[in-house]
Order: C-alpha cells, then sequence, then structure tokens
C-alpha cells in the first residue's frame, strides 16, 4: 500500500499536476465537496441521497411487480438501509477508519443478502451480522483493555464529550453499537415473524432434516458474544503476563476482583452454552462432561501458567533465592560505586583524563567538562 509521500513521489517523477493525480486515485470529488461553500456541500449531499433512495426505490417497485407484489425488495431495502446506519455509526466511532474497508462491508452486505433470495435471505444478513458484531468486538476489547504502551494513548477519548455538554455520546461507545446492533437484529425476526409480509420467506436452513431460523438467528448472537468476551479473555491473559495495571476494578463484598478473573467465569459460562447447544445433536454424557469439567481445568491450568510466569519460573516462591539475588545485585552495585569513585579520584588529578580516555578522547572529555561548568 503505497503511502502519500510514495504518491507524491510518483506525482513528481511522471510531472504529473496534483489535480489529475487526486482523480486517478478517486479524491476529485472530495476534493471538490470539500472547497465549495455549506449551500453546496449541501446540495451535493442532497443528491447523493436522492440517488440513494431511489436506487432503493426502483429496486423494490421491480420485485414488487415482477415477482407477484412480493415485499421480498421492500424488506431488502430496508435491511440494507439498517446495515448502512451501522455503518456510519462504526464510522462516526472511529471503530473503522479505513475507506477500503467499509466499501467492501458495503458491498458484501448487499451482496450476502441477495445471494439468499427469497427463500433464505435471511441468512445473508446473518453473516453480515456475524461480520459487523466481531468488527465491533475487537474495537470494544482493544478499547477497554489496553496494554501498558497503550495506556497514554488511549487515556482520554477526547471524541466521546460532546463539546459544551460534556456528556457521553452513546452513539460513538462501541459498547452501545455492540447492544443496539443485536437488539435490532431481534426486533427485526420478530417483525418478520408476526407479519409475514408477502414473498418474505423464513425457512429453515437445509442442514440435516433442517435448523429453524430461530435457532440459527441465536446461535449468531450467541457467536458473536462468545466471540467478545474470549478475545477479551485473551487479552486480559496476555495483559497479566505483561503486568499490565487495570484502571478499572470490579467489587464483589467489598472486595476488588480483577477484570481477568471475570472474564473467565463468563467465557465459562458461554462454553456451558455451547455444550447444552451441542448436546441434543450427539446425545451423549461425554458431551456434557467435557464441556463442564475441560474448561474448568484449562482455566486453573492458564492461572498456574500466569503464576509460573510471574514468579521468575517458579511454582512455588522461593524466598531465599530471592534473597541470594538481592545480595548478589546489592555486592554489585557496590563494586559498581567503588569503580566509580577511583575513577573520580583519578580524573580529578591533573593528567587523569588522559589516563582514563585516552590523550585524544581526553581533550574531548575537557572541552565537555569545561563546557558544562561554564553552563552552571
Amino acid at each position: 500500500m503505497p503511502s502519500v509521500h510514495d504518491i507524491f513521489d510518483m506525482i513528481s517523477i511522471g510531472r504529473v499536476s496534483e489535480k489529475k493525480m487526486m482523480n486517478a486515485f478517486g479524491r476529485g470529488f472530495q476534493r471538490i465537496a470539500m472547497d465549495n461553500s455549506a449551500a453546496v456541500k449541501m446540495l451535493i449531499n442532497g443528491s447523493l441521497f436522492a440517488v440513494y433512495a431511489g436506487v432503493l426505490f426502483v429496486y423494490s417497485w421491480m420485485v414488487y411487480k415482477l415477482d407477484d407484489g412480493s415485499k421480498l425488495g421492500l424488506v431488502s431495502s430496508l435491511a440494507v438501509v439498517i446495515n448502512d446506519i451501522y455503518m456510519y455509526m462504526m464510522y462516526n466511532a472511529r471503530i473503522i477508519s479505513r475507506i477500503s474497508l467499509l466499501g467492501l462491508i458495503i458491498f458484501c452486505s448487499r451482496l450476502f443478502i441477495m445471494l439468499g433470495g427469497g427463500d433464505y435471505w435471511i441468512y445473508g444478513y446473518l453473516v453480515i451480522f456475524v461480520w459487523l458484531e466481531c468488527i465491533i468486538a475487537l474495537g470494544v476489547v482493544e478499547k477497554r483493555l489496553p496494554y501498558n504502551s497503550e495506556m497514554n494513548v488511549n487515556q482520554i477519548d477526547s471524541g466521546l464529550l460532546v463539546k459544551k455538554t460534556k456528556f457521553l455520546d452513546l452513539a460513538r461507545v462501541p459498547e452501545f453499537i455492540f447492544c443496539i446492533i443485536v437488539i435490532s437484529l431481534v426486533i427485526s425476526i420478530v417483525i418478520a415473524t408476526s407479519f409475514e409480509p408477502k414473498g418474505v420467506y423464513l425457512k429453515d436452513l437445509p442442514i440435516g432434516d433442517g435448523v429453524e431460523y430461530g435457532a440459527v438467528t441465536a446461535v449468531a448472537i450467541l457467536i458473536v458474544v462468545s466471540f467478545l468476551f474470549f478475545f477479551a479473555w485473551i487479552r486480559a491473559f496476555n495483559r497479566k503476563l505483561d503486568s499490565t495495571v487495570s484502571t478499572t476494578y470490579i467489587y464483589l463484598c467489598s472486595k476488588k476482583v480483577d477484570s481477568y478473573y471475570i472474564f473467565c467465569i463468563i467465557s465459562y459460562i458461554l462454553c456451558i452454552f455451547w455444550t447444552l447447544g451441542a448436546y441434543p445433536f450427539f446425545d451423549h454424557k461425554n458431551v456434557l462432561v467435557s464441556g463442564f469439567c475441560v474448561p474448568a481445568i484449562l482455566f486453573c491450568f492458564f492461572n498456574v501458567f500466569i503464576v509460573y510466569i510471574k514468579n521468575n519460573f517458579y511454582f512455588i516462591e522461593n524466598v531465599d533465592a530471592i534473597n541470594r539475588s538481592v545480595v548478589a545485585h546489592n555486592k554489585r552495585v557496590d563494586a559498581l560505586k567503588t569503580k566509580a569513585r577511583k575513577l573520580r579520584n583519578i580524573i580529578l588529578e591533573e593528567d587523569g583524563i588522559d589516563t582514563v580516555f585516552g590523550e585524544e578522547n581526553g581533550r574531548l572529555v575537557k572541552k565537555v567538562m569545561d563546557m558544562e561548568v561554564t553552563r552552571r
């Protein structure tokens, strides 16, 4: 991916004007829109909105006329509009900052909804739902669980505060967007089931004997929630190894609980949900035993691993070894102090600098010392 400097180098070498190069990279229309007045910008935005609404209206009308009054086109258009609102919220919250990724998701959202056709359109919509929620989950975890090197950068997000009022702007909070998308998905499924528009079918997923769309929706929600907390657990585990000091804590019975253990508990509960969901397909008691016991054993193992790493690769704290290391360190410090005093006494002599640093380097050291004395 070429940088801005590479592009301007190309401009210089090829003797191409900046305006032509911007047009070649798709920036000409943006530059024209940014350089004009507010009225022109409003006119351009209004024209784009009119074209956007017109395309959806024509698509809905064509499906209605050609498919014997089917309302699938209208439902698909509403799904596209809702998805575009999600995209705007994600871009406004800085979850997605690259225009190329934004354009790819917008294109795929329309593609997957259309590929499902009139019978399986809901499953294409669920694919986009899972994709968007996983991207938001990554943004939530990286923002709420920063590493030591990211603390100062993510300490204050001035974009979340509205000017003058200083209230929190929920539209820019990733967790709020995550919950809104889940709630809107459930509401849309309930509305589609209740009204049953003509030509809009909610058929079972053709896997085995068929899986109901309600069960598929529940699995999709469970996937995104599991991804959120599993990635949060991985991040919290790395923070424990990195000795990152958390800025927020959860209190249980007036006792401070580390966020890592909270994510362990939530992840274990999600494993139980997955176990109960998988049990009807296998109908074997070993599924229940594995689902309940294996995650608990793994969490205990990782906790022991954290103690082992943070305890200088010892499972049990070796006080004698630590004391010996401290004594050896103090001896090395005392030896360095003694050597520094000897060098200082030699340097303070008349020809001591030349003795320590050599004749050529000694003159440079004298000059630096004289400059330091003059500065003081």
